[in-house]
């Protein structure tokens, strides 16, 4: 019986990961791998080194009888979590899903290895995650690059960001997943925001409407102090 299944017949919750790791590391078995007493494919396995929203979707993802990939493609467009999982399974981890059952022997709690640019840092960070060659983890090293080289341009169209984009995503890190994906749509963060309904989004539309007057003039930084320095 696996840690997945004793949380969908009731037996644990989520909450019971950690007691349940524990007694595992003292007593392990000898031909039982980690991933498979927690009942994770291992491309979920993999996922979850990077990611620690990937156990309760791969729970859901049971209840409904599909692996991770299967439930997070059905539900990327109305679940951001869901979207951000699915970007990185797309992104990072494709060979692993190509045969999600097949253990690549990478040793337990190793993270996986960073995505390698094809092209260097700066042209524009949001364009270098759309095409798949930047992360939102890679966000300030952009920043710090801009830094280094005393950038010719402002540093929000460094990133590819409007100056409330930028303004916003520097104090709420959570706006920049938001920015990623209406930026996937066709969108600035605001218009997006309009049409996403859940909870974080909420509390980012909360500190976009603070720039109620950048919006007017999105393109427009409202001062040079604000990122030259």
């Amino acid at each position: 019986m696996t840690f997945v299944q004793d949380v969908l017949d009731g037996r644990r919750s989520i909450d019971d990961y950690e007691n349940f790791k524990t007694a595992w590391e003292e007593f392990p078995p000898e031909d039982e791998e980690f991933h498979n007493a927690v009942g994770m494919l291992w491309a979920e396995n993999i996922m979850w080194y990077r990611e620690p929203e990937v156990l309760p979707y791969v729970v859901a993802a049971r209840r409904q009888g599909q692996n991770l990939l299967q439930y997070v493609t059905e539900r990327k467009d109305a679940d951001l979590t869901a979207w951000r999982l699915w970007d990185l399974a797309q992104r990072r981890f494709q060979k692993e899903w190509l045969n999600p059952d097949v253990d690549l022997n990478m040793p337990t709690g190793e993270e996986p290895e960073p995505v390698h640019r094809t092209r260097p840092i700066g042209e524009n960070f949001i364009q270098d995650v759309l095409d798949g060659q930047a992360t939102s983890e890679d966000f300030e090293d952009y920043v710090t690059e801009w830094h280094n080289t005393a950038g010719s341009v402002p540093l929000h169209e460094w990133l590819g960001l409007l100056w409330p984009e930028y303004a916003i995503a520097s104090t709420d890190e959570k706006a920049l997943d938001y920015i990623i994906a209406a930026r996937r749509r066709g969108q600035n963060l605001l218009e997006h925001l309009k049409e996403t309904v859940d909870r974080t989004a909420l509390e980012v539309w909360a500190e976009t409407v603070k720039y109620a007057e950048q919006w007017r003039t999105p393109e427009r930084s409202p001062s040079p102090k604000a990122y030259w320095g």
